[in-house]
């Protein structure tokens, strides 16, 4: 089944990523959170996550620019 008629024949409303390695991944919480919390996934590591939220001063998982640097490292 195609991912466009699963969605509209299950009726889901939940948030989901795509990883850069196909992986359908639901989050559960936000999407940093997601990627926080399965790092592996999304080709980046917990050290590199740390660093980016250290650069602009932030704390892990905070929904500010370390959150779009990381997201964007992903499209």
């Amino acid at each position: 089944m195609k991912f466009k008629n699963y969605i509209t024949e299950s009726n889901i409303s939940a948030a989901f990523f795509i990883s850069p390695k196909g992986e359908l991944v639901t989050t559960k919480g936000t999407h940093i959170d997601t990627i926080i919390k399965y790092p592996k996934k999304f080709g980046v590591t917990k050290e590199y996550i740390e660093g980016v939220y250290d650069k602009y001063d932030e704390k892990i998982g905070q929904e500010g620019s370390a959150r779009r640097v990381i997201i964007k490292k992903n499209l």
